[in-house]
């Protein structure tokens, strides 16, 4: 079985419990990284040489989270393992996940570099070739913005080539890897499960109510969103942005990622979570 590294903070013992109950009726072995925290994280951007400026646009609970998966890449090039699997500790796993993660080395294309087991139920755009043979779960380029960094497996090369491109871009992990705006679309040939083998656990309203499911991340955005006064300029910005994102997606995959029919990539656990 291929490695396995979920990250979590020493104060989430709630959510560390979460996954490794999962591990064990999945019959996974995983590996916990500890997670940035805010006291740590310049100190973390001093071993790697990498300057806090360098990461202005983000709060700190959503820098830690980008440098704990840095941290998982570190040990993911060091393995040099054909593929690993990277999850967030608030992630829900589909029943299906280790029949996939048996066959997937085996099947992957070698021009795939990341494939994103996540979906966050918005609609997808995805590119029309299949990249599996056929089967219970399909595999197709992602083209456009999935929000989220839940859940994917990453080649060595790939997870080199990010953390190189993580202090050239400053971005976050998840706008980095899976966003129009970002970096990982383009530079990296990125698949997409569908149906999703993973979820967030505050995507699913059975689970919304749980004290487990309130982040770290979301106050800080909130409270910074709040913060930022919205102007006719950073309005004028903002068009400019998404005129360029849409250019780069059109020039790189075609017309079809932006006015092709997207998908809906659902959770494959979905039916049976409904009947509970």
């Amino acid at each position: 079985m291929l490695p396995i590294y979920y990250i979590n903070l020493n104060a989430r013992t709630d959510r560390r419990a979460h996954m490794e109950a999962q591990f064990v009726l999945l019959a996974l072995g995983a590996t916990r990284i500890e997670a940035v925290r805010p006291d740590n994280a310049v100190a973390t951007l001093s071993r790697r040489g990498w300057l806090r400026n360098a990461f202005h646009r983000l709060d700190p609970a959503t820098l830690c989270r980008t440098l704990s998966h840095a941290e998982v890449l570190d040990h993911i090039v060091r393995s040099n393992a054909p593929l690993s699997l990277v999850l967030e500790d608030d992630a829900l796993l589909a029943e299906g996940l280790p029949d996939f993660l048996k066959s997937i080395e085996d099947l992957l294309p070698g021009h795939v570099d990341l494939v994103r087991l996540e979906t966050c139920y918005h609609p997808a755009a995805l590119g029309r070739e299949a990249l599996l043979p056929r089967g219970p779960v399909g595999l197709r380029r992602l083209c456009g913005t999935q929000p989220g960094s839940a859940a994917y497996l990453v080649r060595p090369q790939a997870a080199s080539a990010i953390l190189k491109g993580l202090p050239q871009t400053g971005e976050a992990i998840d706008d980095m890897l899976f966003s129009s705006f970002g970096w990982g679309l383009f530079n990296l040939t990125i698949g997409q499960t569908v149906p999703g083998l993973a979820v967030e656990l505050d995507k699913r309203r059975s689970f919304a109510h749980l004290p487990m499911t309130r982040g770290d991340v979301a106050p800080a955005r909130e409270a910074m969103l709040r913060q930022k006064p919205k102007t006719l300029l950073t309005g004028l910005k903002s068009r400019s942005r998404l005129v360029r994102a849409a250019t780069r997606q059109w020039s790189h995959f075609g017309a079809h990622a932006l006015w092709g029919d997207k998908e809906d990539v659902g959770f494959a656990d979905d039916r049976r979570l409904r009947r509970r």
